[in-house]
């Protein structure tokens, strides 16, 4: 997640992540089963990344189902994920 997190933050990584079938998917089901507040904000960034890459970064986190996700993580215990 910190991996992710780290190459998302420069365009070509993160336009090969948005490229990447189900890559953004893998993301975002990971973010549903941790219970690590670590892996979770790296999870969350790395989504936020991938936001900023528009259009297609935002399609492809709508295209994994991620926002129902992403509410749940505005009630996390960590003010960084929120």
């Amino acid at each position: 997640a910190i991996l992710f997190n780290q190459m998302s933050r420069n365009e070509g990584p993160r336009l090969a992540l948005i490229q990447t079938s189900n890559a953004v998917q893998c993301l975002v089901d990971c973010l549903n089963t941790t219970t690590d507040l670590e892996t979770a904000r790296s999870l969350v960034g790395t989504l936020y990344s991938v936001s900023s890459q528009k259009p297609s970064g935002v399609q492809a986190i709508i295209n994994s189902n991620a926002l129902p996700t992403l509410v749940k993580m505005l009630t996390a215990q960590m003010e960084t994920i929120v």
